[in-house]
């Protein structure tokens, strides 16, 4: 071995991405050329565990069962896991009781995702389902880590009655991503305080810093309650906890049907403590209202606004949105949008209009076959719509002091102060 410090080969070690390949076997590799190396190449072998294969999963896990069991020490190096429950499998309960072993185990674990498969084609996978003797330690590990104080990430797809306050009970403040029916991704961002033995008190609602919501299905419908004076929303048939958004501070809302902007809207209006907003609609009908949503939730602490809406390729691309502008300026007057004291704090306002139905012009891929059909379909041309939609952007280029970013076919328009 050379005199180098033992911290540089340390940083070199870590420089190995532990999902690629290559750099595992180079890692294992290194791992043999010397004693001093094995613990640093565990640490970053043994980093990440994934048991989502649906052919070997029950190989792997007896595996790495029998590993923790000949070298606990192992356990400490695992920060990430993430493991698919094959629940028609023969081998289901074999597999759990290996996994609760294993999660017992990992005291250091940081970020846990947890997902299912069903050859029954089922929507929804119940938690409650699991209550089997044979489930139990595999219950038990789970609760087990949600309670640590090391794990600060999970995910949980489609998943109903999973006993989410076992986690955000450790939050003061909360991230969160959901993207579809049951299906979120928490991170915290905040940890609770413990009291003098401790112990952290029960939430019976939790706060959320940065919620990103519908990119994929907007999830569920949500209920207006009064938790401690505070409006919050919670679901129904979900046994996520009431959220409250009093606090969020940034907010990714993507709109897919009218009812959706209903739900939304409600999100908007309770989000006191607002400051950057991307706001995506399917069609500018949709905004009917985001306005108002607005002025009621955030009009003072608002300071970047990023608006999405799809059009038609002849439609006025201001057409539903330049109504909801006017009720946040107070005015006939675009440029009044980012100086008006309603929104004092306001120094940003990006406005992107996608032409639907023109994917392949629009994104940089633009080919003698996309104009033609563009053209076969409207009896316009890409230069048609340019000249087009310019004619409609014309109030909102012309304010003085404002920078506009203009695209061929209107593909987005950016403007800031």
């Amino acid at each position: 071995m050379t005199s180098l410090p033992f911290d540089i080969y340390s940083n070199i070690v870590q420089e190995f991405e532990v999902n690629d390949d290559d750099d595992r076997e180079a890692i294992r590799t290194l791992s043999l050329s010397c004693r001093a190396f094995l613990p640093l190449c565990q640490k970053i072998l043994f980093s990440r565990i994934d048991f989502r294969s649906k052919r070997k999963s029950t190989a792997h896990i007896a595996k790495f069962d029998t590993i923790l069991n000949e070298s606990p020490h192992l356990a400490d190096y695992v920060l990430y896991l993430s493991y698919m429950m094959q629940y028609d499998s023969e081998d289901l309960w074999t597999n759990l009781s290996a996994m609760g072993r294993i999660l017992s185990s990992l005291t250091h674990l940081r970020s846990f995702y947890l997902s299912w498969l069903s050859t029954q084609k089922l929507i929804f996978f119940d938690w409650s389902s699991l209550k089997d003797p044979r489930a139990d330690d595999f219950c038990d590990a789970i609760e087990k880590v949600l309670r640590s104080d090391h794990l600060m990430h999970l995910r949980i797809p489609d998943m109903k009655n999973f006993p989410f306050f076992s986690f955000t009970d450790r939050a003061a403040l909360l991230d969160i991503t959901e993207d579809g029916p049951s299906s979120i991704k928490l991170g915290i961002a905040v940890p609770a305080a413990t009291n003098a033995i401790g112990r952290r008190s029960p939430q019976s609602s939790v706060k959320v810093q940065t919620y990103s919501v519908g990119t994929r299905s907007w999830p569920r419908r949500m209920i207006e309650i009064k938790v401690g004076g505070q409006t919050c929303l919670r679901s129904p048939s979900s046994s996520i906890p009431p959220l409250d958004f009093s606090s969020t501070r940034f907010a990714i809302i993507s709109v897919h049907e009218h009812i959706h902007s209903v739900e939304a809207e409600k999100v908007l209006r309770c989000a006191h403590s607002l400051e950057q907003l991307s706001y995506e609609v399917r069609s500018s009908k949709y905004l009917q209202g985001f306005g108002q949503a607005l002025l009621s939730g955030c009009a003072s602490t608002l300071t970047v606004l990023h608006l999405t809406t799809t059009i038609e390729a002849d439609e006025d691309p201001l057409e539903g949105v330049k109504e909801e502008l006017h009720v946040l300026a107070g005015h006939m007057n675009f440029g009044s949008i980012i100086t008006r004291t309603r929104y004092p704090q306001l120094k940003y306002l990006n406005l992107h209009f996608l032409v639907t139905k023109l994917s392949s012009p629009l994104i940089g891929t633009a080919g003698e076959e996309g104009e033609e059909e563009l053209e076969e379909r409207s009896g316009l041309t890409l230069e048609d719509i340019d000249k087009q939609h310019l004619s409609y952007l014309k109030t909102v280029m012309s304010i003085e002091g404002l920078e506009v970013e203009y695209l061929s076919a209107i593909r987005m328009v950016y403007v800031s102060r």
